[in-house]
């Protein structure tokens, strides 16, 4: 399935969801044109299990390496067959929030494997339940082994990241570390105005963001972090997008569309007069 017809699919589900979260501080960057080395996983692993083809729902795991033990909960969908490629969402929760919470309130669980997708629900650690993009550090390196053992684990064609607020900011990060990232959504993100990174390749972007969010403003913060507008545009000129965007106001809001991208990816983005800081 292209990216395109995968992006527009990823769209419809994350846009119909509504869970909120309560606040961040920090998170994760636009994309650039400099470029850093990927984190890379020295530590063994110990693989999540690997159900069988008939069984359906959403289970527990855990991964294991060096002194780090990580949590997560996985969904496969109905009718789930190893012989058959399944497209991965990776479902990033917000600050303050929990995987269980995020994979329900957003419908997630339900919807995307209604739609066909295995979805992993990653656990941040530590009181706040807040995730820290921060190179090198364990965050980072527990979300490449999960991809990398669900990969292995599960026959995976493609690779999509969904993240609200905090989540939507390593989300980001993790494409410059993750090699074949298809598509990336990021729902209220807050984007710092300086970054040591850049995506591996061209990747098709769905964005959300409320004119009402009061902890992630629509237009930035001066000296900490740029708008919504100008991280969009960020990622068009990344992609290579030839074209200015179409505009398409309705009662929602406002929905701007990039769409001749390097790789047949597209950026499109969704402005909406509703709803404050949530999903």
């Amino acid at each position: 399935m292209a990216p395109r017809v995968v992006l527009a699919l990823l769209a419809a589900l994350l846009v119909a969801g509504c869970a909120g979260d309560s606040g961040d501080t920090t998170t994760a960057p636009p994309p650039t044109t400099t470029t850093s080395s990927p984190v890379t996983p020295t530590s063994t692993t110990v693989p999540p299990v690997t159900y069988p083809a008939a069984a359906s729902g959403t289970f527990p795991g855990e991964l294991q390496w060096s002194d780090s033990r990580r949590f997560f909960l996985v969904t496969i969908p109905e009718g789930y067959d190893p012989a058959i490629a399944w497209p991965l969402i990776v479902n990033l929760h917000a600050e303050r929030e929990t995987a269980a919470f995020h994979a329900t309130g957003t419908g997630m669980a339900d919807r995307g494997a209604a739609r066909g997708y295995l979805i992993a629900h990653p656990q941040a650690a530590g009181a706040e339940q807040a995730w820290d993009p921060a190179p090198g550090l364990e965050d980072r390196q527990f979300l490449q082994l999960l991809v990398m053992e669900l990969t292995a684990s599960y026959h995976i064609d493609q690779i999509f990241l969904a993240g609200m607020s905090k989540g939507a900011g390593i989300a980001q990060w993790l494409t410059c570390d993750i090699e074949g990232i298809s598509g990336f959504a990021a729902i209220s993100g807050w984007y710092p105005d300086a970054v040591d990174c850049a995506p591996i390749q061209p990747i098709s972007i769905l964005g959300a963001h409320s004119t009402l969010d009061d902890v992630t403003p629509i237009d930035g913060s001066p000296g900490a972090t740029i708008g919504f507008a100008t991280w969009a545009a960020a990622w068009a000129l990344f992609n290579d997008c030839d074209e200015a965007p179409r505009s398409a106001v309705t009662a929602q809001g406002e929905t701007r569309t990039w769409a001749a991208c390097a790789g047949d990816t597209v950026v499109e983005t969704y402005t909406l007069g509703s709803g404050g800081h949530s999903w």
